[in-house]
């Protein structure tokens, strides 16, 4: 009967029991907080690529390698190869149509082919944007044997600064 009573033993239980739920949890949040951190460098990558390349008069194979390469800068300190960016300057052709005029996309990245909506908010009918699609291909370190890999997408869009319209030289539009 003593051996029922006798609780000596008890908060050694619980915490063998507890402490690996803690660990977890700690690691797990350790993950989340490097997955928000790498989401707004990826926001900024976007940002920054298009900015740049809305600066041109008319856009050149080197000024997008150099767009690319600042986009890669922009996320230090992770990892440049796991990410993707799709360029494309689109030119308004009518208020419900546009035209994908030149495209560059990196490896790890497919063409964005989603249909924009609201192109009126975008420009006028002859007029064009860049919209600059990154993703970056996260594994947590930690709970990324649970969880596996997930994909960090963001889209910017900007219109140039000198032309109603960036184009690309040797690009039809």
């Amino acid at each position: 009967m003593n051996f029922y009573k006798d609780n000596r033993g008890l908060a050694a239980i619980e915490a063998a029991l507890i402490f690996p739920l803690i660990i977890t949890v700690t690691l797990a949040m350790f993950d989340l907080g490097n997955a928000l951190v790498l989401n707004q460098k990826i926001i900024s990558a976007s940002q920054v690529t298009s900015d740049l390349l809305a600066r041109e008069r008319s856009i050149s194979q080197t000024e997008i390698e150099q767009a690319v390469m600042a986009a890669r800068l922009a996320i230090d300190p992770y990892e440049g190869d796991n990410l993707g960016i799709d360029i494309q300057g689109i030119r308004i052709e009518s208020d419900d149509d546009y035209n994908v005029c030149w495209e560059h996309t990196t490896p790890l990245m497919e063409e964005n082919n989603d249909e924009i909506n609201d192109l009126d908010k975008l420009g006028a009918i002859n007029e064009g944007f860049i919209r600059v699609t990154t993703k970056y291909r996260f594994t947590p370190h930690f709970t990324g044997q649970l969880i596996g890999h997930f994909d960090l997408k963001e889209v910017s869009y900007v219109r140039g600064r000198s032309n109603a319209f960036v184009p690309m030289e040797g690009s039809p539009c």
